[in-house]
């Protein structure tokens, strides 16, 4: 994906942030896709590297990603509306606690598929 799609993809999810233009800079050669709200949400690993929720309108349950393949990466970003979110993640991720979240904020969940487990990479998801 070129820098300038990446930067569009993150202005659209309302990620404005120098992380989100740290993000657009690293997104040169991964694809994104915006993902809507849903209460439960199932990504396919195939479909892109770096998926872009929001708004989160409401609590949300992140499934097992369909389609993994061992080594695969794959970036998770979310932003909050204008009310705090709670994010329920299932069994097949392997990560930190997430810091607490406040309303409007953005945060960015990085995981490898371990053959098993999306184990998360990197520290527990904070948000800015």
């Amino acid at each position: 994906m070129d820098r300038v799609r990446a930067e569009l993809v993150l202005a659209q999810a309302g990620l404005k942030t120098n992380l989100a233009k740290e993000l657009a800079e690293a997104l040169d050669t991964e694809k994104a896709v915006a993902v809507p709200y849903a209460a439960t949400i199932t990504l396919n690993a195939q479909e892109a590297d770096v998926f872009v929720v929001a708004p989160l309108t409401g609590n949300v349950t992140m499934a097992a990603p369909t389609n993994p393949t061992l080594g695969r990466k794959i970036t998770i970003m979310f932003a909050h509306s204008a009310a705090a979110r709670t994010i329920t993640w299932n069994a097949a991720f392997k990560k930190a606690n997430d810091a607490a979240a406040g309303a409007g904020l953005k945060g960015v969940a990085v995981f490898r598929f371990d053959g098993t487990h999306w184990v998360q990479l990197g520290g527990a998801l904070g948000w800015v």
